[in-house]
């Protein structure tokens, strides 16, 4: 009697192991990642051409390498994507000359972030600005840069700005093309919206 027991006990094992398993309830999906970022800054760059004789000029003639305006910038911009991998947004840059002639630009950009490191983030921009000031005109731009966040959302940041913008004919060009290399410093503000 006993070894029946055993036997239909067995067999009971048996069929509870072979029974279907009910699947896990799903769980629910993250929310996703967001990662704002803006700051202020101050920049000054370099003419790579002088078509229309500006001041500042670095070389023996007018038409020579030259300095541009300092100029105030702030930007602001959001990005998607993992947390510690490549993320993807846009932004959008507001620059304002500090001396010689009064000039603003406004620029929408597609935004790369990347984390480098805990501290260290890595940025590119590509954009095209619009001159608003004192005549409209445009162009393009791209820049890569760097912050450092010395706390979790306050930092130094500092870019390097290539741009070229289109300018009014001359006597000797219909349309003139400005090269700018630039570069701006700044403190940034870093906010992430974790899943």
């Amino acid at each position: 009697m006993a070894i029946a027991c055993a036997s239909h006990a067995a067999g009971e094992e048996a069929e509870s192991a072979d029974a279907p398993v009910a699947p896990p309830l799903p769980l629910p999906e993250p929310a996703g990642y967001t990662h704002w970022v803006g700051g202020i800054g101050i920049g000054n760059g370099l003419r790579l051409n002088n078509p229309f004789r500006l001041s500042q000029q670095l070389g023996d003639d007018a038409q020579s390498l030259s300095r541009t305006a300092v100029y105030f910038t702030s930007f602001a911009g959001v990005a998607f994507g993992a947390p510690n991998g490549l993320q993807h947004g846009g932004a959008v840059n507001l620059d304002a000359a500090l001396d010689g002639i009064g000039q603003q630009t406004l620029t929408p950009a597609y935004l790369l972030l990347y984390r480098a490191a805990p501290p260290l983030w890595l940025r590119g921009r590509i954009g095209m600005p619009v001159v608003l000031t004192p005549d409209v005109t445009g162009g393009v731009e791209g820049s890569f840069g760097m912050t450092w966040l010395f706390t979790a959302g306050i930092g130094l940041y500092a870019d390097l700005v290539g741009s070229v913008f289109y300018g009014a004919a001359t006597y000797d060009q219909d349309v003139t093309t400005i090269p700018i290399l630039s570069l701006q410093l700044g403190t940034t503000i870093d906010f992430e919206v974790l899943p």
